[in-house]
């Protein structure tokens, strides 16, 4: 009832303003619409007229920009509402990529490139859940598709290089690496076409790349390592044929490098072959020097041995574990003691191996586990060799308290029969 009231009330006041007006403008007015055309009313109608149509036009004008409105507002209604499902099937995807559940991950991934066909990372986490199941050819496919849509993307080109080395198709591999490393150098690009590069025997690109590591200011603290061992392979590689030029070269370059140990080691070799047994033990012990490990120096004393100078074998040893320090230096002692035992100087060998723990503290040197039982295998032979079986007796059980695995035959306790060592222990 009151709604009915109110509704003639405001039908009461609208004749009301309408009478009002037409008491306030009784005379009549002409409105031109154009030159030539016009019409004439009270001026109340006009002024009527004029409101209702302005009403109107305002009326319509909110009806359109309403529906319009109201439909965008139901797109993106509609789009958040896909965008909600699209995300929970992005986290089942995922969750059965984690899970390795890679026939399901795969149907996943599968619908949501079909949803969406430019989704790159849809497409690379299908070409992991192909891998995973061992298509890895299928995997390729897909990732070509992702390439062709974005080529430059460097998630993609790095999976691509990924998935042809599990093919075991290096060459494609670089391909990919290359290309990456033409719209976004970075380092680690640069570091695995460089080393597949050197695998392949590639080292003229190899060294393209080492150098754009070092354009990229890469921290690695063996970076100048890796060029010199690309250099020597490059030597290695264009001399193959002339071992003579090969010999000259690599001794300008290791003047030019002193301390690079592979290239001294190889300019020792070569010597060795040639005959200049002077120079090539001069390499070995310079190798020695610089590395600190006992390998380079017996190579010289090798060297001396079988030229029949043994002498200079032991002062080759003697100079290597000097140069030597820490842990290097305790297993160059034991390789000079191995020596010793060799060249059958036994009391030089005992004399060593009775000073060995006072060599270490006196160095400053804690000794491992292995260091601690090559010294009680070697001072056992030392005393099997020189008869003091009681000694030797004493090294073995001390041996077995330590839960050493000896093998039966190294232990010689009889010593009426006095055998010496197997040749295997007494190699330096």
């Amino acid at each position: 009832m009151i709604k009915k009231i109110n509704k003639l009330i405001i039908v009461l006041l609208l004749v009301a303003l309408v009478s009002f007006l037409f008491y306030l403008n009784p005379s009549s007015l002409t409105v031109r619409l154009t030159p030539s055309m016009s019409f004439t009313a009270p001026g109340a109608i006009v002024l009527i007229t004029t409101f209702a149509a302005g009403f109107i036009f305002c009326a319509l004008f909110s009806i359109v920009f309403g529906i319009r409105s109201y439909w965008r507002e139901k797109r993106l209604e509609d789009r958040e509402r896909r965008r909600d499902r699209s995300e929970q099937l992005l986290l089942d995807a995922r969750g059965a990529l984690a899970s390795e559940e890679w026939d399901r991950a795969r149907a996943l991934w599968t619908s949501i490139v079909e949803r969406d066909p430019t989704n790159i990372i849809a497409r690379i986490e299908l070409s992991r859940s192909l891998q995973g199941e061992g298509k890895t050819k299928d995997a390729i496919k897909v990732l070509d598709a992702a390439r062709a849509a974005d080529p430059t993307s460097i998630e993609v080109l790095f999976r691509a290089a990924e998935l042809n080395l599990a093919m075991q198709n290096s060459t494609a591999a670089i391909d990919n690496l290359a290309l990456l490393l033409y719209h976004n150098p970075n380092l680690k690009a640069a570091r695995v076409a460089r080393d597949l590069s050197d695998g392949l025997g590639r080292i003229d690109d190899a060294l393209q790349y080492q150098s754009m590591l070092e354009k990229l200011n890469d921290p690695n603290p063996k970076l100048n390592d890796a060029r010199l061992s690309l250099e020597l392979k490059k030597l290695e590689k264009d001399f193959a044929e002339d071992q003579e030029k090969l010999k000259e070269s690599l001794s300008k370059f290791v003047r030019k490098n002193p301390s690079f140990v592979p290239a001294v080691y190889r300019l020792a070799v070569l010597e060795t072959e040639s005959g200049e047994n002077e120079e090539a033990a001069k390499h070995f012990l310079q190798a020695s020097k610089i590395s600190g490990e006992s390998q380079y120096w017996q190579e010289a004393a090798k060297l001396w041995i079988k030229n029949g100078q043994p002498e200079r074998a032991i002062a080759a040893g003697k100079s290597g574990t000097n140069e030597a320090t820490g842990l290097n230096k305790a297993k160059s002692e034991l390789e000079l003691i191995k020596l010793y035992l060799k060249l059958n100087m036994l009391d030089e060998a005992k004399t060593e191996l009775d000073n060995f723990e006072a060599f270490l503290r006196k160095d400053g040197i804690a000794p491992d586990r292995a260091i601690t039982r090559t010294a009680l295998i070697l001072k056992g032979r030392c005393y099997n060799a020189l008869g003091k079986t009681q000694e030797s007796l004493k090294v073995w059980e001390q041996l077995s308290e330590a839960n050493f695995k000896l093998e039966r035959k190294i232990i010689r306790l009889d010593s009426s029969k006095r055998d010496m060592p197997p040749a295997r222990l007494s190699t330096p």
